[in-house]
């Protein structure tokens, strides 16, 4: 067994040692909000934790929509883009992201005044909403570029200590101070301000941020840009029940809701994980597949991983079902009615990232767009139908039509794509586009 590691290449070695890291990291990223659930909801109401899913909401829409898909075309860039240009084009990329969060955050002060009242907290709490989106935008894009680069323990580090930092901000505002949901949703601005100043000072002191150049600029907005409806709706499908359910029933249902949410996201972590430790692989693994065989190594890999994250994500929800109800809250523990089926989704939501790999790759934006539009209309209508027949259950069917959708999307044009007949047909490769 010794010899047979010892004969592995260094890649292999480096990459599994990565995917270890991720996975550990994104298991304390998971388990720590998790730990979080007793003491919040203990100290805050069904509908004071309602409050906080509302400002979480708006923060990740605005995250989504000032970040303009910056991710994918720095991950792009540092991964298969010419090596001189790498450093300005994530400046450009930091350009974009900044000029986008300041127009955002100056709109919302306007826009505060009907819609901070509508989501059941004040115009300034809407305005530092907004801002908490764009400090998670920033905050992105540097473990973007410690991923594209391997270096696995330093994303650790910048995760963990984000998490680490959230959590402490919430001890001390909500169960030492007592500031309710007002101190839940000002401990996750102030992490993520503080979070996204340290990152952007650590790449500066790294020399990892060049000098922002117009043509960089850009293919950033034309590339990240078109992947924006797909993003952005994909996001408000995300969000959007918690809107749903504050409309038609009340925060307190929300608050619940958004516990079994929380509950649920854990699953993401397998995913996030193993999404996280071979991206960058894969996109190289994509660009070198010449032959019919590195193509079905491909599909192999994909069918492997989407039974690995399965049962795993099956132990996780019969350990949620067997203790979850003992650590929360009696007034919470509605949230097994919605569990399930978020649960559901969010395995279908984890099987998508291996699959979704070759839409970016072959910048397939009009497909992501298109789908993106598409599957907002799909959660729409069986989310609204399925209140309407089970009440405030049925909402979490739209998240799983959608989920489903977009994994079917990605599975069918994964394929598509990756088949040599169909390369170089209407799709540009980023080696070539970011030439």
């Amino acid at each position: 067994m010794l010899r047979r590691l010892q004969t592995l290449p260094p890649g292999v070695i480096r990459s599994a040692r990565a995917a270890l890291v991720y996975f550990g990291t994104s298991a304390v990223n998971a388990v720590l909000p998790l730990l979080l659930l007793p003491l919040l909801t203990t100290h805050l109401t069904p509908a004071d934790y309602g409050t906080v899913a509302l400002f979480q909401a708006i923060a990740l829409l605005a995250s989504v929509l000032t970040h303009c898909g910056m991710a994918s075309t720095v991950m792009r860039s540092l991964t298969v883009g010419p090596e001189g240009e790498r450093r300005d084009y994530l400046a450009s990329a930091l350009v974009v992201i900044g000029v986008c969060a300041s127009a955002a955050t100056l709109a919302s002060w306007p826009l505060g005044l009907v819609l901070g009242p509508a989501a059941g907290f004040s115009d300034g709490w809407f305005v530092l909403a907004i801002a908490t989106g764009g400090f998670m935008s920033f905050n992105q894009i540097f473990p973007v570029v410690l991923q594209a680069r391997h270096e696995a323990f330093a994303f650790a580090i910048v995760q963990i200590a984000t998490a680490v930092l959230n959590l402490c901000l919430t001890l001390v505002l909500v169960v030492g101070l007592d500031k309710g949901w007002q101190g839940r949703s000002a401990a996750i601005a102030a992490t993520y301000l503080v979070m996204s100043l340290v990152s952007l000072g650590v790449m500066l002191a790294r020399r990892d941020i060049g000098l922002p150049r117009r043509r960089h600029v850009v293919d950033a907005l034309k590339l990240g840009g078109s992947t924006l409806p797909h993003t952005l709706l994909n996001t408000a499908m995300t969000v959007g029940d918690r809107f749903l359910l504050s409309f038609f029933f009340s925060d307190a249902v929300v608050g619940i809701y958004a516990a079994a949410s929380q509950m649920a996201s854990g699953l993401l972590f397998i995913g996030m994980a193993i999404h996280g430790a071979i991206q960058p692989t894969a996109m190289r693994m994509i660009a070198a597949a010449k032959t019919e065989a590195q193509r079905r190594r491909l599909g192999k890999i994909a069918l492997w991983l989407t039974a690995m994250i399965v049962t795993m994500a099956l132990v996780y929800m019969v350990l949620v079902f067997l203790f979850a109800e003992r650590f929360i809250n009696p007034r919470f523990h509605g949230f097994l009615e919605y569990f399930y089926l978020l649960g559901f989704a969010a395995i279908l939501q984890s099987v998508y990232f291996p699959f979704s790999y070759a839409l970016f790759y072959y910048r397939a934006t009009r497909l992501l767009a298109a789908t993106g539009v598409a599957l907002a209309a799909v959660f729409m209508a069986v989310a609204l139908a399925g209140i309407f027949l089970f009440g405030s259950v049925g909402v979490s069917l739209g998240i799983v039509a959608a989920r489903g959708g977009l994994l079917a999307v990605a599975v069918i044009w994964s394929i598509r794509l990756t088949s040599l007949p169909q390369r170089g047909r209407g799709m540009v490769p980023v080696a070539q586009a970011t030439g």
